[in-house]
């Protein structure tokens, strides 16, 4: 049988060595123009005759150097005293960073910006260092929140791991600083390498490649455990939970948008089959029947999910309102079951809130107590269709049409908290990520966004821990 041939190695962006090694090397019968001609054994040379000669490497060429040679010279280099200028606390991070990927180690992590962990913590997710930090998660954050990469720092960007690393737009990168942007692309070369030398020396099996194509995006392992739930690998996902996510509406299709091809093929079939037909539509053709295929037995993907909305009570709530409102110490099945100070509570949590109320359906809403319905808030049937707008209008009209009350109860809020005394001490004190407190004035407690009314809401602090 034929030898297949080697996988092409990336290689190391090549820079110009200083004219006097050039030379130098010639007059020894040798012959070198940029880093990629230095060897372990050339570094050698050099510094047993010449270590003076190291003074005259820039930055940028230590960087490019390759990790081997790097790694036999930097302990004597470091220790010359000429070269203490060139070899600044910047530069050793960036070398230790590709000698790391060059080696297959994990970067030591590092704190994140506390802007980070809020916006993590706005999706039920926790983070706190760079470890905890996906190609996944880096991706949902460029795609939803780009300005957070500004808050990123050299330190911050060499503790990623290169996959992460990987993950940074083109255009970001870019703009960076060009020490940095030698330093990412060299990282990326080294854990190449590195990744290339494990397979050339048999260090994978198929064991380990059947378990990373099923284990799951961390996103969605950190989101189900924040929801109760312990999952790691496609295989744990179970048709209840798949059910879950189908009630979660629009969020529910952008956490299956994170499951991976292999992670789909690795569901259980009738699992297969629970997923929402808006989702499987998103899919590939050939992907789509593959899985059609693995869910023969239920009809197909997302065969069961189609069956079971068209059997569905129109007055029951999507599962995962159901589930919140008993963690909130509320039970609700149907629509009906909604109460006005409940729906004032979802007024009250602003964007949150808003997501919620978007997995009512529009049957959901038609069956909603009427009161309910003029206290939806306005930034939420302002996104409803004209015509079920109009349908709510009628069925509220009673009190004023939809979100009428929550209009009229805003103003009134609005109105007692002007010239309403201000409050001072812990009720001022700003958040620790720096966010200020909801509670400014007096007015605030009444107005809550947790329970109604001022006395239901102290009412809870003699129970309160630390208070």
């Amino acid at each position: 049988e034929p030898i297949a041939e080697a996988p092409e190695l990336p290689e190391f962006a090549p820079v110009p060595l200083p004219d006097t090694w050039i030379v130098g090397a010639a007059q020894m019968g040798q012959t070198i123009t940029d880093t990629s001609d230095i060897t372990v054994e050339v570094m050698g040379a050099i510094m047993n005759f010449a270590p003076q000669q190291l003074a005259e490497l820039t930055p940028e060429m230590w960087r490019a150097l390759s990790p081997e040679v790097v790694a036999s010279a930097l302990k004597t280099a470091v220790a010359l005293p000429e070269l203490a200028d060139t070899f600044t606390p910047e530069l050793l991070a960036q070398l230790q960073a590709i000698q790391q990927a060059a080696q297959g180690q994990n970067p030591e992590p590092a704190p994140l910006p506390g802007a980070w962990v809020t916006q993590a913590a706005y999706v039920g997710l926790t983070i706190s260092t760079t470890a905890d930090i996906t190609p996944d998660f880096m991706g949902l954050m460029v795609d939803n929140a780009p300005e957070m990469l500004d808050t990123l720092t050299p330190e911050i960007l060499l503790a990623f791991t290169p996959d992460v690393l990987a993950a940074l737009p083109p255009e970001y990168v870019a703009a960076l600083d060009p020490g940095l942007q030698q330093t990412i692309a060299n990282t990326a070369v080294a854990a190449a390498r590195f990744a290339a030398s494990q397979v050339a020396t048999g260090n994978t099996t198929s064991e380990t490649g059947d378990k990373a194509a099923a284990r799951l995006p961390d996103p969605l392992i950190q989101g189900a455990q924040m929801a109760g739930l312990t999952i790691e690998y496609a295989q744990d996902i179970t048709p209840e939970m798949m059910r879950l996510f189908a009630g979660l509406g629009p969020q529910g299709i952008q956490a299956l948008g994170l499951l991976t091809p292999d992670n789909l093929r690795l569901l259980q079939p009738e699992v297969i089959a629970l997923l929402p037909a808006e989702f499987v539509d998103t899919l590939p053709a050939d992907l789509r029947g593959e899985l059609d295929e693995l869910a023969a037995e239920f009809g197909g993907a997302g065969a069961l999910a189609i069956a079971e909305a068209a059997a569905a009570d129109p007055t029951a709530l999507p599962a995962a309102i159901v589930q919140g409102a008993q963690m909130a110490g509320f039970t609700v099945e149907t629509a009906g079951d909604i109460t006005p100070d409940m729906i004032r509570l979802f007024g009250g949590l602003g964007e949150q809130g808003l997501q919620v109320l978007a997995l009512l359906t529009p049957d959901n809403l038609r069956m909603l107590q009427p009161e309910v319905i003029a206290l939806l808030p306005a930034e939420f049937i302002d996104t409803l269709p004209a015509d079920l707008r109009g349908e709510l209008d009628e069925l509220a009209a009673e009190f004023g049409g939809a979100s009428a009350l929550a209009i009229a109860e805003a103003e009134a809020a609005a109105a007692l908290s002007e010239g309403a005394p201000a409050l001072s001490g812990i009720w001022v004190e700003p958040a620790p990520d720096g966010t200020a407190s909801m509670f400014q004035t007096a007015a605030d407690i009444l107005n809550n966004a947790f329970v109604p009314g001022a006395a239901n809401f102290l009412n809870f602090f003699p129970t309160a821990p630390n208070v």
